[in-house]
């Protein structure tokens, strides 16, 4: 595990908020017992959310946004402006780093499209 991890974003994920209802007990009793209703709801619900993501970039899972969390995490939303032999300067800051691993945005949203 890293000591700590620096996140360098540049355009933040669309997020949308998520619905979930609180349903009285009739409902439950029915997505428990009605063939194929729980089937139509998530299903709906999917659908739901693809429409409205249309256009949009994919919404990062929600391990992503928790990882951000994390006391060793430090999200950086500065512009990188050069690499250097001992790490990142971004923001006038250079920052260390051991590793980098570089993931451009529109390649994620070119293999997403693909995969769909």
């Amino acid at each position: 595990m890293a000591a700590s991890l620096d996140v360098y974003q540049r355009t933040p994920a669309y997020m949308m908020p998520r619905r979930n209802p609180v349903y009285p007990g009739a409902a439950m009793a029915a997505l428990r017992h009605v063939g194929g209703l729980q089937w139509l709801r998530r299903h709906g619900t999917k659908a739901y959310m693809k429409l409205m993501t249309l256009g949009l970039l994919k919404v990062a899972p929600i391990a992503y946004y928790e990882a951000l969390q994390r006391p060793n995490t430090e999200l950086v939303t500065d512009s990188v402006e050069r690499l250097t032999a001992d790490g990142v300067v971004a923001g006038g800051r250079e920052r260390p780093a051991d590793v980098i691993i570089y993931g451009p945005a529109s390649a994620r949203r070119t293999s997403s499209r693909r995969s769909s």
